[in-house]
């Protein structure tokens, strides 16, 4: 059974302490969701793979893929910081990570903003200096990115972060205090969140209710694990670089498994350079502009590829002929194609 909240509910900071959160009737990934007539990335390549670089290019290359940071533009921010850009579009935020819902539950589009406008929607206004050049700068504004549904740097949800041991899930405890139920972000239909709604009652793949909530909170508690023990730690780029590791080691991983107790699936290396077609998947969709039909895959692609909908999603794709998308309409087999090719720990 499903409810809509209203007033307050009480959660644990520690193991006697409680405070109020309001979650109630208030006016989630990914922030590629963004169009611009600047690339997001600059990727490109004939049909099959694209990339050809080491794992840390391929982290790199992630990290303008999700953030939308890309150091090569910084001419386009600088001109365009105070003037609208045709087609640069996003979601209205409350503020970074909080999308301003439509009654519907769908965000609430915005269109032609400038880069200050964006910047600031993600977060990264405060970093950013009009006209610099630096590196560094850059660096620190795509480990600071905060999409419309609160997914962090490399686009992290509170879901990543938990099962890699750096986060414990918040707990709510509603009236009168004889439950505790874990609280989080979890990828539902955008109807789910109409008329103002906020938190909703589900089920895990293990039957085990739990408090859904739109958008990623961070209302957990952190485990000190390299020396990430807050949300603004987990922002550090350097601190980012250990989560992405240990994410894309859980990953492939996970991969593996799934395979592995998949009927009528191969082992991961039997997939490794086959060819997937837009039109044959399903569903069967004409690839984004620039994409080609056919895409060969490798193994970051497939990093990528689970980074996006899953290691499910990766096992869907290669065993069932399913391309799923994410909350943007964003295809796995844009992540399969766009950072292919690269070298992991895994091969290429």
């Amino acid at each position: 059974m499903k409810y809509k909240y209203g007033g307050y509910m009480k959660y644990i900071v520690s193991a006697i302490l409680f405070c109020a959160l309001m979650i109630g009737c208030n006016n989630i990934g990914n922030i590629a969701s963004i169009t611009s007539t600047t690339p997001n990335h600059a990727i490109s390549g004939e049909a099959g793979t694209v990339g050809d670089g080491s794992y840390d290019d391929f982290i790199a290359a992630l990290y303008i893929r999700e953030t939308t940071i890309n150091p090569a533009d910084a001419a386009e921010y600088a001109k365009n910081y105070n003037t609208p850009v045709q087609n640069l579009n996003y979601y209205q935020v409350e503020k970074p990570g909080r999308v301003v819902r439509q009654q519907n539950g769908d965000p609430t589009p915005t269109q032609n903003l400038t880069y200050k406008q964006y910047f600031n929607a993600i977060g990264v206004d405060n970093i950013y200096v009009p006209g610099s050049t630096d590196a560094e700068m850059f660096r620190k504004m795509q480990g600071a990115t905060i999409n419309f549904l609160g997914f962090a740097g490399f686009q992290f949800s509170e879901q990543d972060v938990q099962v890699l041991g750096y986060y414990n899930y918040f707990l709510y405890i509603p009236y009168p205090y004889d439950k505790v139920y874990l609280s989080y972000y979890t990828d539902l239909p955008n109807s789910t969140w109409a008329d103002g709604r906020q938190g909703i009652f589900e089920k895990d793949s293990e039957g085990n209710t739990f408090l859904a909530t739109d958008v990623n909170r961070w209302l957990g508690t952190w485990n000190n694990k390299n020396g990430i023990n807050s949300f603004a730690d987990l922002l550090d780029p350097d601190k980012q670089l250990y989560v992405v590791k240990d994410h894309f080691t859980f990953k492939h991983n996970n991969i593996v498994k799934l395979l592995s107790t998949t009927p009528g699936a191969k082992p991961l290396s039997d997939y490794i350079g086959i060819s997937l077609y837009w039109d044959k998947l399903d569903p069967p969709v004409s690839p984004p502009a620039g994409i080609p039909n056919e895409v060969k895959v490798t193994m970051s692609g497939l990093l990528a590829g689970a980074h996006l909908r899953g290691a499910q999603g990766v096992v869907d794709l290669l065993v069932h002929g399913k391309n799923p998308a994410d909350e943007t309409g964003t295809h796995i087999l844009e992540y399969v194609y766009e950072l292919g090719n690269f070298d992991t720990p895994w091969g290429k």
